[in-house]
């Protein structure tokens, strides 16, 4: 923790004497690369510095291995425009990504984002209007409550997910995978062709930060959760998750949660199978099934959905 304090702070101090001016459509960073243009002929070291030099709505492209290190073990920033972030071909040492500006559409793509083992998160969405993750591997963020993608807006807010791996959360009783917390408004959150692996909770829609939530997972794997592979928990606001074609598999808790009374999952077409319990509710929580699902080999299969959904 301690090298990672002096990271942020030298790319603080780095950063002191750059100007905030916009000027760059497209931004280019290499780990090769000086001074503060970070246009292609002159790339910058270090993502936090191209933003500085970004316009909103503008693209900023990674172009080598080191593009991502700044010429420090880890990246910790905070996005406040809307902006694009490519980095295809390349790697990263560590990221730490912070969200937060009024209506802005942040994509991050093509990124390898470790954790380095310790106890934080990997992206912490507070304030936007959607965060698209695309093609990206979030891994390692371990010991207490370390979380891949803590979505926790403070107004109605998007995130989608696709095509992305989240893996090694958390210390086995707190973090997780993907934890959806709004705090108010309605959190739309859409995870597709995702894994997500061996994390404390896997998929956790959590009402109690006082919004409402609605998960939709399509074509995803979530497994070996040391706790809850997908839940929807709430003591006031509804959080409400639709599962389809995916599995929940082999979590030490529940592969399926619903708890209170504004707790829904909808399952369609899903496998929950191998897990401590294969479905559980609680507090007038609720699970529907469209009677196309697959619910066997858990140590106990769990309670029988609330009720059969006609397909149609």
């Amino acid at each position: 923790m301690r090298k990672l304090i002096f990271v942020c702070l030298g790319i603080v101090l780095g950063m002191a004497g750059v100007t905030t001016a916009n000027a760059n459509p497209h931004s280019f960073v290499s780990g090769n690369g000086s001074g503060t243009s970070c246009t292609f002929t002159a790339p910058c070291t270090s993502v936090a510095l191209a933003l500085l030099v970004t316009d909103s709505n503008g693209l900023i492209t990674c172009v080598d291995q080191g593009a991502n290190s700044g010429n420090f073990s880890v990246q910790s920033f905070s996005v406040t425009k809307t902006v694009t972030i490519d980095c295809a071909g390349t790697s990263v040492a560590g990221w730490f990504v912070t969200i937060n500006g009024a209506g802005i559409v942040v994509t991050l793509r093509n990124l390898t984002m470790h954790g380095l083992g310790v106890a934080t998160t990997g992206i912490d969405f507070e304030n936007g209007a959607a965060l698209f993750v695309e093609h990206c591997v979030i891994e390692h963020y371990e010991g207490g409550p370390a979380i891949g993608i803590n979505f926790a807006p403070s107004g109605a807010a998007e995130l989608h997910v696709t095509d992305s791996v989240i893996k090694n959360k958390g210390d086995g009783t707190s973090g997780g995978g993907i934890i959806v917390k709004p705090s108010s408004g309605l959190a739309q959150v859409v995870i597709e062709r995702a894994t997500v692996e061996r994390n404390t909770y896997g998929i956790f829609a959590n009402g109690t930060g006082g919004g409402t939530s609605s998960v939709q997972i399509k074509d995803s794997t979530v497994a070996n959760s040391a706790v809850n592979g997908i839940s929807a928990y709430t003591s006031g606001a509804t959080a409400a998750i639709t599962v389809d074609h995916s599995s929940s598999l082999l979590n030490g808790g529940s592969g399926i949660l619903a708890q209170g009374s504004g707790g829904f999952v909808f399952l369609t077409d899903t496998t929950v199978m191998s897990n401590q319990t294969g479905l559980s509710t609680a507090g007038g929580g609720g699970i529907y099934s469209y009677g196309n699902n697959r619910l066997s080999g858990n140590v106990s299969d769990g309670v029988t959905p609330s009720g059969a959904i006609a397909l149609k």
